[in-house]
């Protein structure tokens, strides 16, 4: 008997979906590493003590990322590991989910818990209308995509993740029924496409969304990407760490060029991307699965360029330039940029001479007089020009008399009985002082 059960959990193990059922409580998916990325499709079918994706594995002994899908914003969300580090970011996990990991070594993600029954709101949204679900266990029945997605209804594609390719495997309706039906069996997870909001398995219609049933034609199915987070850390020009969440203030001027023809700015419309602390260190991060229309490959350059637009009003030009660079690896592992003393060959900090952090004059103007001629100077910073207004009136009628260009401190300014000046720069912080 005993040999028995060896030959069947061997069996199981090889031809087996990404997961076997050893009993009610314990639930195996086998992962591996690959000569390229490292994506296993994992969930969790069972009540358990987890409640945020560290706990999956909180030293990052055999995971180094895990994601999971946002089917509001169609969107991945990542936590990466890094062993100086730690789990930079995270986010909550629940009974039933599904969740992208990145393996470091081939092993066993186990799941031990209670068995208990789960439901899945599954959502429609104005793009793609992909939802992960795990087949549940009470639904044991349901041996293929076609049952499935006949028992989901108004379900016209479900899709697999292929470790050992590393790449999504599709079973689509059609008017001539489903298409590429393949194997299913409780705990797989999977993306399912749907019509029309609902809940599930008592397929119920959702009746709190406002949602017309679509058309097949309509709909953008696939998901022929994979998530995978970049972190990089940012200065100040003078090697400070930023003060999020300050971070509204230079989301703008951040542009993400990848390869010969991809750019996109680094905004809040792209998910999973922003700026956040980790042990104290100013970090941005990206999540590359989520740029629109880009589907990220090996050896792609990956560039994070800053360029001010700051007009030198003497020359007409343009004023200085940011730049990270990275070339994308074989490897599904969350990168990180810019942590050199933590992360060897990981860079030195991005730091940013903008403009919105540059601090202003610490003191004062000085009148100079040289030669009978008067001169305004002050410590000017290169990467900055300023404004020069006059008035007779300590406090109105200051009109505007000069740009004064960048690298310039000093400006001729004559003599006269009594005359009050007012310097400014171009992000308007604003220093007066007076002259007799």
């Amino acid at each position: 008997m005993k040999y028995l059960i060896y030959i069947l959990i061997f069996v199981s193990l090889t031809f087996s979906q990404d997961v076997y059922r050893l009993n009610d409580s314990t639930f195996v998916y086998p992962c591996i590493t690959t000569a390229g990325t490292d994506f296993n499709f994992v969930g969790l079918p069972l009540e358990t003590d987890w409640t945020m994706a560290s706990d999956l594995d909180p030293a990052g002994v055999n995971i180094d990322a895990i994601s999971r899908w946002d089917p509001v914003l169609q969107a991945w969300e990542t936590a990466g590991f890094d062993s100086s580090l730690g789990w930079c970011k995270d986010f909550s996990v629940e009974t039933g989910g599904a969740y992208m990991i990145s393996a470091k070594n081939d092993f066993d993600f186990i799941v031990t818990g209670d068995s208990v029954d789960v439901t899945y709101d599954l959502i429609t949204t104005d793009g793609r209308d992909l939802n992960t679900i795990l087949l549940p266990i009470n639904k044991s029945e349901l041996l293929n995509t076609q049952l499935l997605g006949n028992d989901i209804s108004l379900c016209n594609q479900i899709m697999k993740f292929d470790i050992s390719s590393q790449s999504w495997v599709a079973s689509d309706s059609s008017i001539f029924g489903w298409l590429g039906v393949f194997p299913v069996e409780v705990g797989m997870p999977l993306f399912v496409n749907i019509l029309q909001s609902r809940t599930w398995p008592n397929n119920k219609m959702r009746s709190d969304i406002v949602d017309n049933i679509k058309n097949i034609s309509e709909k953008n199915k696939g998901a022929t990407f994979v998530p995978r987070i970049v972190f990089f850390h940012l200065q100040d020009h003078d090697g400070n760490e930023f003060d999020f969440p300050r971070e509204g203030e230079f989301i703008k001027p951040f542009t993400v060029y990848i390869g010969d023809s991809y750019s996109i700015e680094f905004s809040s419309d792209i998910a999973d991307c922003g700026f956040t602390m980790i042990d104290g260190l100013s970090v941005a991060y990206l999540n590359l699965g989520n740029l629109p229309d880009y589907f990220w490959e090996i050896d792609d350059v990956l560039r994070f360029y800053v360029e001010w637009c700051i007009t030198d009003y003497s020359k007409n030009s343009k004023c200085f330039i940011n730049e990270y660079s990275t070339v994308l690896d074989n490897s599904s592992s969350p990168i990180f940029l810019g942590f050199e003393s933590l992360i060897p060959g990981s860079g030195a900090p991005l730091q940013l001479n903008t403009p919105m952090y540059v601090r202003p004059l610490s003191e004062p103007p000085e009148i100079v007089v040289i030669d009978s001629i008067a001169t305004l100077e002050w410590n000017a910073n290169p990467y900055m020009c300023y404004k020069l207004y006059a008035s007779d009136d300590p406090y109105s009628g200051f009109v505007h008399q000069e740009w004064i260009p960048m690298g310039i401190s000093s400006y001729p300014i004559g003599f006269s009985d009594k005359q009050f000046y007012y310097l400014t720069t171009i992000g308007a912080w604003e220093y007066p002082w007076y002259k007799k």
